[in-house]
């Protein structure tokens, strides 16, 4: 009668469990069956929640210490691995994988249950991908305590781990015990290898095993080639990028968005940009599309190189899959557009920063738009900017005050220039070399020569380079007689 009963309650919740529905304890607390049993009932769900976690390890801790694992029929032991094998898979799921070690380790030790091979590759594979030396020994320690056969998957886990924290000789020697016990490499074992022979730097072997592969019987599959090509890309070598690319198409392998991102990525770093939109349309067509991280990385690429049309596609695109540029491709854009006198669309942009961006009260950033509007004859806007910083709770550094000292010496307002300028020394914002450049530049031009000495003396002071144009229009005015040649013997004294 217990026995139908127990039947009853563990094929019921593996059901609900494999629906993705997770019961509590208490749903079978009118039950009374042992602890065991209900703890079988406390597989996690699919997306486990950490307090379910922590109640199902405290169940378990409690049966492991009042009542050892009884010793009943297969279909009892049956059922018991589901709920063990979900319980380590929540535990990885949230990030806790020396808790699945500990978890296992127990039950070895308490020969509470005799792990099978699935079991040890859970847990072997957690610990290997961690790049953590200790927890590389625990998965060592586990294959070494196996009492299951080891198979493929258990070695190549171990052996990408291995590789993941430079231990080569170890890794060898594993591939070639596999060997020894016949248990073959698979397409994973090969991809392991490419893998860390691209990390490692050394394509021409990586390409090799392509070929041993290919001897072997085992067909490469994308996985294999994606490593190599990312690898050629990263290093500029783009025709041989190109020509594995064609070769995994030859070979009837369905290129991914990792292989053509990789070569994106690759031909915008090499500054061949209408490559990279031929990939880009490739891509299209065949359905795939970039990352974000990719978008952004384009996008950057062609304003900086004043590809603006086919910018504008790009962005256009990411927009219409309801992604946004991230705040480093504005910081690299906007400066750009202000360069290449395109201030409005560069506004606008800015203006689409949400209220929270950091670019808001980014000097730098504002300082380019104040650059930008000047360039392109608004100096209202700039002054504008300039004025809400204070609003912000920001204080101008020189180089936003030299923008805009140029900016009302370029409209001939050279008092708005020199109140900035004497404003700036109130401010304890010392000038620079460009400000006094700037404004004597301004001054000459304008025919405004009464602050020139003064100027001149204060840059000797501060040991201030003379620009070889402020010079020229110096040396033109003493010429022309508007300035007195004493000044020249002050001139001399700068350094240029």
């Amino acid at each position: 009668m217990m026995m139908n009963r127990t039947k009853l309650v563990v094929d019921t919740s593996l059901k609900l469990r494999f629906k993705g529905i997770c019961m509590s304890t208490r749903s079978f607390t009118n039950t009374h069956f042992s602890d065991f049993q209900i703890g079988l009932e406390l597989g996690p769900p699919i997306h486990p929640d950490p307090r379910s976690l922590d109640e199902e390890l405290n169940m378990l801790s409690k049966m492991t210490q009042k009542h050892p694992l009884p010793s009943v029929d297969d279909f009892f032991k049956k059922r018991c691995v589901p709920f063990i094998i979900s319980l380590l898979d929540g535990l990885i799921f949230k990030d806790r994988v020396y808790e699945t070690y500990m978890l296992l380790n127990k039950l070895i030790k308490q020969k509470l249950y005799e792990p099978n091979t699935l079991m040890y590759n859970t847990v072997i594979k957690a610990l290997c991908s961690k790049r953590d030396k200790t927890m590389m020994d625990d998965a060592l320690k586990l294959f070494q305590e196996m009492v299951s056969q080891p198979d493929v998957v258990t070695y190549n886990s171990l052996v990408s781990g291995l590789c993941k924290i430079h231990c080569w000789t170890k890794a060898a020697l594993l591939i070639k015990e596999m060997l020894d016990k016949e248990i073959y490499p698979d397409v994973e074992t090969f991809n392991v290898l490419v893998n860390t022979f691209c990390i490692d730097g050394k394509l021409q072997v990586a390409r090799h095993v392509i070929y041993m592969m290919h001897e072997r019987g085992i067909s490469p599959n994308i996985a294999t080639y994606n490593p190599i090509i990312d690898a050629h890309c990263l290093k500029g070598e783009m025709d041989q990028a190109r020509s594995l690319f064609n070769l995994l198409v030859s070979n009837h392998v369905a290129p991914n968005t990792t292989t053509y991102t990789s070569l994106l990525n690759g031909y915008c770093n090499d500054d061949k940009k209408e490559d990279a939109m031929l990939v880009y349309h490739e891509m299209n067509e065949k359905g795939f599309k970039p990352n974000p991280v990719t978008y952004n990385s384009m996008i950057r690429s062609f304003f900086k190189a004043a590809r603006f049309e086919d910018a504008h596609t790009l962005l256009d695109d990411l927009l219409a899959q309801g992604q946004t540029l991230d705040e480093r491709t504005y910081s690299y854009i906007l400066p750009d557009l202000c360069h290449n006198y395109r201030f409005e669309e560069a506004f606008n942009l800015f203006h689409t920063l949400g209220e929270d961006s950091k670019l808001n009260s980014d000097i730098f950033i504002l300082d380019k738009l104040m650059y930008g509007a000047i360039r392109c004859g608004k100096l209202d806007i700039a002054r504008e900017l300039f004025k809400g910083l204070s609003v912000k709770g920001m204080k101008p550094n020189s180089l936003m005050y030299t923008t805009m000292i140029s900016g009302f010496c370029a409209e001939g307002l050279l008092n708005d220039a020199k109140q900035l300028f004497l404003e700036m020394e109130e401010n304890c914002c010392w000038p620079i070399s460009d400000t006094y450049n700037i404004l004597l530049q301004g001054s000459l031009k304008n025919k405004c020569y009464d602050d020139v000495e003064m100027l001149l003396h204060k840059m000797e002071e501060r040991n201030h380079r003379l620009y070889d144009l402020t010079l020229s229009l110096l040396h033109e005015s003493v010429a022309a007689g508007s300035l007195d040649r004493s000044i020249l013997n002050l001139l001399n004294n700068l350094p240029r």
